[in-house]
Parts: C-alpha cells; structure tokens; sequence
C-alpha cells in the first residue's frame, strides 16, 4: 500500500483529465487509452481542487470540499471494481471512523464537514483476475489559520552514540568491553503513537548477517555493552507509528583490542596541480607532504607512478616512476591530453608500507562521467576503512554515490552497501583478508559510471 502526501489545488492537468477518462473507459468496456498488458493492477487517488486551498503546510479548514479522482487499471487488460472509503478520526491516536463509500472509480466531492482532525481517502481496486491493488491518502482540517497541531505525514527515526566508558581513540575507534550510551528519538506521522524497539547487532568478520544480541524496547538513552569482543556492532532503532508506518535508523561502532589503543598508522596522502602555463602545460606537480608517519618512525623514501587511463581501465606500464626519493615533492611530464591515475608508495624507517592513489585530468578532456576513488587504511582489521571519491569527474553534477563491499574475488553478494551524497566516508572491514571494494557514481540525470578495486587489510 502506498500512502501519499497532499497536493495543492493549482496541480490539476491535462495529465489528471487523461487518467480520469482511462478509468471511466476501462469500468464502461471502451478501448481503454492506458496500457492494458500490465501483470499487476494499479490504483491511484489525486486530490485535484479544493473549494479553499491549502495552507503552507498542506492543511485544509474545516468544511472544505476536495474533489478526489479515484482511477484504477486491472492486470492483463481486465475489468476493475473500485472501493473508495471516506475515513475520519478527531484525533491522532483514535481510529477511523468510515463517514461514505462509493463504488466505482469517479472523480468525488467530499467535505470535510467532521471539523478538526485527520481524514483518509482510501481506495480498493479489484480486477476480474482477482488480484488487488490499493492506495491512500490523507487530508489534515484545522479550526483557524493558527492551528498547526499534527505533525509530519511521514514517521521518524534517530540514532546516535552520545558517550562510552572508555573513550575511543583518535580513529573513532572503541576498545572491547566498552559500553556505549546511545540516544534514540522517534516521532509517529501525523502526530500519532510511536513504539520504539532497538537491537544491537554484532558481526566479527565470519558472516554477512549480523547477530542480534540484545532487544530493548522504547525510545530514550540507552546502554549497550560491547562484550562480543573485536568487530562490527549494529545499533538498530525501528520506529512503528499507530498508523502502521515505520521508520528505521542505525548506527555502526567498530571495537578493537585494548592493546592497539596507542597504536598510530603510517598514512599516505598527496595532491596533484596540473600546469596551467602555456609553455608547461603537461606538467604535473606531485606533492605528499600531507602523508603522515606510524610508529615505524619517519618516513624515509617516496615512489610515484603514473598511468594513462583508457576506456575506464589503467595501463599496465607507468608512463612515469619517480623511485625511493627523499623528497615529498616532484614533477613529472606527461605527452598528452588525457586523465591520468598516479600512485603513491611511501615507506618509513621500520620499512613498513604505505600506498594511495588519485586521479588527475590534463587539459580537461575525458569522459564527463568518471567513477574513480582512493582507499586509506589507517589500521589493522576490525577497521573503519576511509574511500574518498573526490577524483570522479561529474561534469553534471553529482546526485549520490553508491558503495559496496565484496569479501571475495567471486562473491556476487556484497558484505556491506553504503549510499551516500558526500564524496568522503567510511566502510567497515571487521577481519583481515582481501576485499573488492565497488564505487558507483550517479549524477543529476541518472546517468551512473563504476570502477571496483581490490584491496587487502592487514
């Protein structure tokens, strides 16, 4: 069932006179202008005009008249039988009370006469295959033009962690055996009751489930303890409202062993600027000063590569290497237009190894669509790994990026997906292995563009 917001007066269209006409064709046997190949059917109600339009927050006064289009089509071409019911409730939290029904898909004047408080329209559509479909909507009425009483149309949910015996270190990482005091908040649509129920979910790296170790009930600030031991936890707030709505939250802690606490990681990081001078225009400055150093000590030397990139895939040689300099800073010279990945190496006293990439474009040709990311791992499993996604290239602009883990090379099933609209977040690897790690990149038309890389935590 699909439960829909209001819409204004002024939306009425050539497009509403085409569905009403459909419907009244399909019920009367004429050839119906809608397609009639459909496996399932549809239901759909509109409100089309109101004798007093609606405030800014989509509420109605009372004794206001909608006009209601009910219009349904029936599954493979056949006939549909329509049920519309007039609902009321004076409240958020009472039930509805069935004010008139009609039967048949028309366009209907109601009113909403009952006075304060909330009124649905819900249509039931059953077509001569017996299969149903149906629809609602919901129309607030108010005493004045001050009132503003009922909430959203929609229920909400919130999770957060707001404290924890022991402190997590400078990753955002908790140590085992720690409690976590977590808040969580809800709210019922159109002001109604909400019932609140909270799992804590534990992974250790072995499966793609979580396990739910405990379930707490209501809303509020709540303990959890971490006692599993090293790994992934779920903290999972579902919200359900009196009107059957739910809404759901959830937060992610990763715990790693006491011992790692002090613990820092070699990082690798740079910038690329491309020339702009018109004798220099194939020059790329490369700078790595912004890499930090573990507790293997300083870091000693730094190695560059550069890759032409061709049709989303990398070139096997390097058309550039700078090796085991002692400068953080250099510049290479590429022969061509084009985009281009570089690689960075650095290694530190201890010989410990750190690596990262960045895409770069010269002259600003290419595809206008380019998924491209970087990968930083700043400690051993369970970890919070850190993609960055920065180096795409999304002449349109972006919409959202869409992430996905794979714990190996022939797995189809990704172990965690993450959809985001920032260019920069976090991913969960709970235990050591080799993972694939997918990036897909949509932009404002829809158009989408992906690039998966293989990465291995320590």
């Amino acid at each position: 069932m699909v439960s829909k917001s209001l819409i204004s007066a002024g939306l009425l269209s050539v497009a509403t006179s085409v569905i009403l006409s459909g419907c009244n064709m399909a019920n009367s046997g004429d050839e119906a202008s809608e397609p009639t190949n459909l496996a399932t059917p549809t239901a759909d109600l509109t409100i089309v005009s109101s004798s007093r339009s609606a405030n800014d927050q989509e509420q109605y006064f009372e004794n206001t008249t909608l006009r209601v289009d009910a219009a349904a089509i029936g599954s493979m071409g056949s006939t549909v039988s329509c049920v519309t019911t007039f609902d009321y409730k004076a409240s958020a939290n009472t039930d509805f009370v069935t004010k008139e029904t009609f039967n048949s898909c028309e366009a209907y004047d109601f009113n909403l006469y009952s006075g304060s408080g909330i009124y649905r329209f819900k249509l039931t559509a059953t077509d001569a295959n017996t299969l149903v479909a149906e629809d609602q909507l919901f129309a607030i009425a108010i005493a004045d033009d001050g009132s503003d009483i009922y909430q959203e149309s929609d229920p909400m949910a919130l999770v957060e962690v707001i404290g924890s015996s022991k402190e997590p270190n400078s990753s955002g990482y908790y140590f085992e055996d720690t409690t976590v005091t977590v808040s969580t908040e809800a709210a019922g649509s159109l002001g109604s009751d909400i019932t609140c129920s909270i799992d804590l979910g534990y992974n250790d790296g072995t499966a793609a489930e979580f396990t739910v170790l405990q379930t707490v009930t209501g809303c509020g600030v709540k303990d959890f303890n971490l006692y599993s031991g090293v790994g992934t936890y779920q903290m999972k707030l579902t919200a359900t409202d009196t009107n059957t709505k739910v809404a759901e939250d959830q937060k992610f802690v990763i715990t790693i062993p006491t011992e790692l606490a002090d613990t820092v990681y070699l990082n690798a990081d740079f910038e690329t600027t491309v020339s702009t001078d018109d004798g220099s225009l194939f020059d790329v400055f490369l700078d790595a000063r912004s890499s930090s150093e573990g507790t293997g000590g300083d870091i000693a030397t730094y190695s560059w590569e550069v890759f032409l990139k061709e049709e989303d895939e990398i070139t096997e040689t390097a058309v550039e290497t700078v090796s085991d300099v002692a400068s953080p800073t250099t510049t290479v010279v590429v022969d061509r237009d084009g985009v281009y990945v570089a690689r960075l190496t650095i290694v530190d006293a201890s010989e410990a190894k750190a690596i990262t990439e960045k895409m770069f474009m010269v002259s600003g040709t290419g595809a206008t669509l380019i998924a491209d990311f970087t990968v930083t791992i700043p400690a051993n499993a369970p970890v919070n790994i850190e993609v960055d996604a920065s180096a795409s290239t999304v002449d349109a602009g972006i919409d959202h990026y869409e992430w996905e883990v794979f714990s190996t090379m022939g797995d189809s099933t990704p172990t965690y997906q993450l959809t985001v609209e920032s260019a920069t977040t976090v991913l969960p690897i709970a235990v050591t292995g080799t993972y694939l790690v997918r990036l897909t990149v949509i932009d404002i038309d829809g158009n989408e563009h992906e690039i998966t890389r293989i990465i291995s935590v320590p």
